[in-house]
């Protein structure tokens, strides 16, 4: 699927802020595991928490990450990127924003405890 391989190529560029990073990698695991909030195998409805999910996780990521480097990764052309992000803002009002905080505040946790930590400088080499 084009939107997992775009997905994967944005949470792998180390220019995305290693918060977004981690969220876009737990909607990756989320995509591509059989557990879900509902059976996929229920038709329409097991298929629209995949969907609300994903709008939810590119909604974060499209406002608070640069649209250039998203859009490098993105494998349809520019327009297709536009609508796809006009799409998610307007669904992603159906999301109440108390669940969203409490998600990305999860997500920031998360970031913060498995930050890969930047070399120390010894003053020799500051």
């Amino acid at each position: 699927m084009k939107i997992i391989d775009f997905v994967k190529g944005v949470a792998g560029d180390d220019r995305i802020p290693f918060q977004n990073r981690v969220i876009l990698g737990g909607l990756v695991a989320y995509l591509v595991t059989p557990i879900d909030l509902i059976p996929d195998f229920i038709p329409i409805i097991g298929w629209l928490d995949d969907a609300f999910v994903t709008i939810l996780i590119l909604d974060y990521v499209f406002n608070s990450a640069d649209s250039e480097v998203i859009l490098e990764h993105y494998p349809w052309n520019k327009q297709n990127f536009k609508k796809m992000r006009m799409y998610v803002e307007r669904l992603a009002w159906l999301v109440p924003s108390g669940l969203k905080k409490l998600l990305f505040r999860q997500a920031k946790r998360l970031a913060v405890e498995k930050k890969p930590h930047a070399k120390k400088l010894t003053t020799a080499e500051e």
